[in-house]
């Protein structure tokens, strides 16, 4: 059977968020210096551990206050700083929405180049296309998806928040199936979290593809994956 429809991960997929910006500038308001490249690999050496974590708690315990001031608190530890890491780690979230509007968009997230190519070409072939992210309300998707001029590719939204499921309960997955009109076997799924979005959707029944941009499971011969947007589009025309 063809492929009828393809949903995409959000963030990491077609949007790069760089989050080490801001928790680089809350920091700094707290006297504490960063570079941008420090945080980035504090994120890159902790959160492999974190996501195990998530992955083995049940939807209802995950994105909780308590579990995300987990994620902060080990990034700051990991870059070093001393004192109180729970009080920074407070800081941090109570103050990252703020900081989040008050930096320049550009700095903190942009499309990357090939998601509005790839997604013209696969609206072009007829396919039906939509969204699934572990993010806190479609509502917060949808303006996500406006600031970077790519919500008109997407007429199903799921948000996690918003449904009380998350990546990568199979659940989720059905449900966007189901709201896409399209069955998971004649589904692909596209999404750069190996655990989440490859494991997750392959569950449900859909046919996973893990965007790479990295390269690092190019070794992983078992795997279906792309290093880029541009090779998606290629592959399923």
């Amino acid at each position: 059977m063809g492929v009828k429809a393809v949903l995409f991960d959000f963030g990491g997929t077609l949007m790069e968020y760089r989050r080490e910006e801001v928790m680089r500038a809350l920091l700094k308001e707290q006297g504490i210096e960063s570079t941008s490249s420090e945080v980035l690999g504090a994120y890159e050496t902790v959160e492999p551990a974190w996501n195990r974590l998530f992955s083995e708690l049940t939807d209802s315990k995950r994105f909780t206050d308590a579990l995300l001031r987990n994620l902060d608190r080990m990034i700051i530890k990991h870059l070093g700083v001393e004192g109180d890491l729970d009080q920074l780690a407070g800081y941090v979230q109570e103050n990252w929405d703020r900081m989040d509007r008050q930096l320049p968009k550009t700095l903190v997230r942009k499309p990357y180049q090939d998601a509005a190519p790839c997604l013209e070409a696969l609206a072009g072939m007829g396919l039906q296309m939509g969204i699934v992210s572990n993010i806190q309300s479609e509502e917060r998707l949808r303006q996500e998806l406006q600031n970077i001029d790519l919500l008109h590719f997407f007429p199903v939204l799921v948000a996690s928040g918003s449904v009380g499921i998350d990546k990568p309960s199979r659940g989720i997955f059905e449900l966007a199936a189901n709201q896409v009109g399209v069955e998971p076997g004649r589904t692909m799924f596209v999404g750069d979290d190996l655990e989440r979005d490859y494991y997750g959707s392959r569950a449900a029944g859909m046919n996973p593809v893990l965007i790479d941009r990295s390269r690092k499971y190019k070794l992983h011969s078992s795997l279906n994956w792309v290093s880029s947007l541009e090779e998606l589009s290629r592959r399923i025309a």
